[in-house]
């Protein structure tokens, strides 16, 4: 009661300013606490229909009740499926504390804290933070481009951080002097195709080992850019290959050369994402590949979170619109998307 007694005295000799701030705080908790993803689940199948998880399609009927949910019959590849089949909630066994998982997430609290606050195993924490990302995996796939774009490949080390039977040796921490240091970018370094524009937009896009090739920009930037857009790159090829199939106005910086601008165009923006990405990533001290992509997708997405009203709210509206968040994250899990 006395701490009590004392904040309470403390906030009456805030001004009136002040005072709103933090009545505005303790509402958006409050909202963020009663916060329900079913609830969220549900309300976006209303508008907009739950597809099959099998073929995706939308042709449905209704077919009665199971556990207290609806169940669809697809009229097109006869799959019955369950409203929550295949989403963020497939198979969640404590669904009502999501929203406190996702909060306590975004605030950058470690696994183990939030296993904490949740009363969940580590494991648990684990995979839910990665069935969350893997979700809002949309984000970063359905963004688009426009004015002036910048795009280069990041590189960051290949891991198997996890995995009890490696494709390669172990690595030793520290330097050998028997041990003769690889030159250039090599299958040790993953390659991470980033783009951004003027307006905040943003992708980051898991491509390959080694070098990148126009193909692999296809896949990182295909459809993702306005017609009339101008693409600045370094002198990379498969970049000037890239613009040239896809009749876009290219500018090349030369950073081998020393130049650093060309007018109104450069790369800067995309210098500061990459140093900001990578220690984004290095913050969770040592990320397995083949859960890279979440990762990059949390980094994405994490702006637009933040200015959000209630992060945790926004996050949970973000990841409940995927209709495959269950089988794409079994697929990251079990490694089929390694490179």
């Amino acid at each position: 009661m006395d701490k009590l007694d004392e904040i309470t005295k403390k906030f009456k000799a805030l001004n009136t300013t002040q005072q709103d701030l933090i009545i505005k705080e303790i509402e958006q908790l409050v909202r963020a606490s009663t916060a329900d993803v079913r609830d969220k689940q549900s309300a976006h199948h209303q508008s907009s229909g739950p597809s099959c998880p099998e073929c995706h399609s939308t042709n449905f009927r209704r077919n009665g009740h199971q556990q207290g949910q609806q169940v669809y019959l697809c009229k097109d590849c006869g799959r019955q499926y369950r409203q929550s089949s295949g989403t963020l909630i497939s198979w969640l066994k404590k669904p009502e504390l999501l929203h406190t998982y996702i909060r306590s997430m975004l605030q950058g609290n470690s696994l183990r804290r939030c296993a904490a606050l949740t009363d969940i195993s580590l494991q648990t924490s684990f995979d839910w933070r990665h069935k969350v990302l893997t979700a809002i995996g949309r984000f970063n796939e359905e963004v688009t481009f426009k004015g002036i774009v910048e795009s280069d490949e990041i590189f960051i080390p290949y891991s198997e951080k996890g995995n009890k039977n490696l494709a390669r040796p172990a690595r030793k921490r520290g330097k050998s002097l028997k041990v003769k240091k690889q030159r250039g970018i090599g299958q040790d370094q993953v390659a991470v195709i980033s783009t951004v524009d003027r307006q905040g937009n943003q992708s980051f896009v898991v491509a390959t080992r080694g070098r990148i090739s126009k193909s692999d920009i296809d896949k990182a930037l295909s459809g993702k850019l306005a017609k009339d857009v101008t693409l600045c790159t370094d002198s990379h090829r498969s970049y000037t290959a890239f613009s040239k199939s896809n009749d876009l106005n290219h500018v090349k910086i030369n950073v081998s050369k020393g130049q650093i601008v060309k007018g109104i165009y450069h790369v800067q923006h995309l210098n500061q994402k990459a140093s900001d990405l990578k220690d984004f990533i290095r913050s969770f001290k040592g990320v397995s590949t083949k859960y890279l992509q979440n990762y990059l997708n949390w980094y994405a997405i994490n702006d637009k979170l933040m200015k959000s009203a209630v992060p945790a709210i926004a996050a949970m509206e973000e990841a409940v619109k995927s209709e495959t968040a269950w089988q794409d994250f079994i697929l990251i899990r079990s490694g089929t998307f390694v490179i």
